[in-house]
């Protein structure tokens, strides 16, 4: 059976820049483009402390995009 793709333009908000990524997901594009530059973990308890402690505070996602892994 064929895993059906679109192509995802995917733009940096703040140097204008393009990708077109061929992906099954929105979030599947995303996650593609951003690992480039970013790396994501569950963050410790010391991890959480530190990043406080600099004025870091949590942030909250508006609004969780199904996950493709659990299709």
């Amino acid at each position: 059976m064929a895993t059906n793709t679109r192509i995802y333009q995917v733009v940096h908000k703040a140097s204008n820049t393009v990708r077109l990524v061929r992906a099954t997901h929105q979030a599947s594009a995303l996650r593609h483009v951003s690992s480039d530059a970013y790396d994501c973990s569950v963050a410790s308890q010391e991890d959480i402390v530190a990043a406080m402690e600099k004025g870091i505070r949590p942030e909250d996602v508006k609004a969780e995009p199904a996950d493709p892994a659990a299709s």
